[in-house]
């Protein structure tokens, strides 16, 4: 499935052009002491139109856990989302590797959002934030892991974090043209969940067109002459009625006596090309 990422700096989402481009969206819920403030429109909007939803928690290491656990979790008014909550760490604040009271908050922050909703939540980070500031901690594999990687490649393979082995989302690109999906103009984060990577298949020619050359002026009993041909995308290539194989070219070997080869392409959907 595919999904978007979104807060204040997205704008006012049209939902309902959003929900023709994707499946599932995580929307900003809150950071430091303060809920995003296009949070409630957002909620409200994506569960009205379908879309299964995720509300994020910025955190911040410098804000004392309990009390910016509690914002986020009041915010969501009894409506918990059809995903898991996530606590995103990718602080800008932090320079060096966490003390341990400060991986102690962050736990006990993990901890209390599974008690209130009844599930855990996902983490969001990039490996290149989590392994110098948090490390290879065995707890952190007890999470799902939504991962940030952009490869612009929703089939290639993110750059993990040591403490994981697999990832439930997938953030693979950052540049999404934010109109095409109801956002305002400007960037926009888009995201596939593991396992349900939707590629559009490659649209084919509306025109098939195949070339030919000849090695030679004219095909000669007794000698060998190169007839190359470009036919790519064809659903059968037939010399004189039998079949052969690769897309570009074909050799005839010392032909027995002057004669017209035919060569016929044919394309699904499309006029054979002879």
């Amino acid at each position: 499935m595919n999904g978007i990422d979104v807060s204040h700096w997205n704008g006012a989402i049209d939902w309902v052009k959003a929900k023709t481009k994707v499946d599932f969206a995580f929307i900003k819920c809150s950071e430091r002491l303060v809920v995003d403030d296009q949070f409630v429109r957002n909620w409200s909007e994506a569960k009205r139109v379908g879309m299964r939803r995720a509300a994020y928690l910025f955190y911040r290491f410098n804000i004392d856990p309990g009390i910016q656990t509690r914002v986020f979790l009041q915010a969501f008014n009894g409506d918990y989302g059809e995903i898991a909550p996530i606590v995103d760490l990718e602080d800008d604040g932090i320079v060096a590797a966490l003390k341990p009271a400060q991986v102690a908050d962050l736990q006990w922050c993990l901890l209390l959002i599974e008690k209130f909703i009844g599930k855990k939540p996902i983490i969001y980070t990039r490996k290149y934030w989590f392994d110098p500031f948090v490390g290879n901690v065995a707890w952190a594999s007890a999470y799902q892991l939504w991962i940030a990687n952009y490869t612009y490649n929703p089939a290639a393979t993110p750059l993990m974090p040591l403490a994981w082995k697999t990832w439930a989302f997938y953030q693979w690109n950052n540049k999404g043209v934010g109109i095409d999906y109801g956002a305002q103009p400007g960037d926009i984060d888009l995201d596939v969940e593991f396992g349900e990577v939707v590629i559009p298949p490659p649209v084919p020619p509306s025109h098939p067109v195949a070339t030919f050359t000849i090695s030679t002026t004219q095909i000669v009993a007794g000698q060998s002459a190169l007839l190359v041909w470009e036919a790519h995308g064809a659903s059968g290539i037939y010399l004189d009625g039998q079949g052969v194989t690769g897309p570009t070219n074909n050799k005839l070997v010392k032909p027995t006596v002057n004669t017209t080869y035919t060569l016929r392409i044919t394309y699904d959907g499309e006029p054979d090309t002879t």
